[in-house]
This record gives C-alpha cells, sequence and structure tokens, in this order.
C-alpha cells in the first residue's frame, strides 16, 4: 500500500468506518448494509481500484446499485478533499500475505487524559513507596 493509499483509507475510516460498524442507516435513502457495503467497496477501490466502484470491476460484483452509488459519493468526496481527518481516530491495518487483512479503528487519548494518568499512576507509586514497599 502507498502512502496516497493509506492516508485515503485513514480518511475514508475516519468519516465512514463507523457505518460500516453497525446495522442501522445514518445515511438517508440508504440501508446499513448498503452502508457497509459502500465502505467495503471504497476501500477495495483505494487498493486495487481506479476510484469508481460502478464500473463492474471483481470487486464491486454482488453489491446493490445503491451501494456501489454511495461508494463512489464518497470515493469522490475523498478524491477532491473534501472529507476531513479526525485527529481523536487512528487507523490501523493489519496487513498479512496470503491471509485476511484487518482494519481496526481505536481512539488516540487526548494529552490531558495522559497527563490525568500519569499522575495517578506517580501518586499510587509515591504511597507505595512511602508505606515502606511490600511487607
Amino acid at each position: 500500500m502507498t502512502a496516497q493509499q493509506a492516508a485515503r483509507v485513514e480518511t475514508l475510516a475516519d468519516n465512514f468506518f463507523g457505518l460500516a460498524a453497525t446495522s442501522e442507516s445514518v445515511t438517508a435513502g440508504y440501508t446499513g448494509a448498503e452502508e457497509a457495503g459502500a465502505f467495503q467497496l471504497a476501500l477495495w477501490e483505494i487498493i486495487y481500484g481506479d476510484y469508481n466502484a460502478s464500473n463492474g470491476t471483481v470487486g464491486s460484483s454482488g453489491f446493490t446499485a445503491n451501494a456501489r452509488t454511495l461508494a463512489d459519493v464518497w470515493l469522490t468526496q475523498l478524491v477532491n478533499n473534501q472529507l476531513s481527518d479526525n485527529a481523536a481516530l487512528r487507523t490501523l491495518a493489519l496487513v498479512r500475505s496470503g491471509r485476511q487483512d484487518q482494519i481496526i479503528q481505536v481512539v488516540v487519548p487526548e494529552a490531558s487524559t495522559v497527563v490525568v494518568w500519569s499522575i495517578m499512576v506517580l501518586g499510587l507509586a509515591w504511597s507505595y513507596r512511602r508505606r515502606g514497599g511490600a511487607r
């Protein structure tokens, strides 16, 4: 995967990964299954295709016309830089040759959260040490 493809996968996930993870529809006029299919198609087109889910490539076979249309809308927004990145989310691609790739998305903690946790851990360590350690 190229750096541009990785950046586009992350932007796509930042904006639409949640739609693929739920069975309830968020986009008016589409079912949850169509949104999930659209995400899969858009992802396929970024990695293997030509950014056109409706052209009938192998990756788009078996999906509904609505899923292909929605994937094309998302891909057009992506290519035209109409989507924003979410700095609070980090997308990770787990890739293994000859195996199913996995994409996961994790929440990146805010700096203030890291500071609070650090203070708590230091406080516990100080308290433990003040009491004389393990008895």
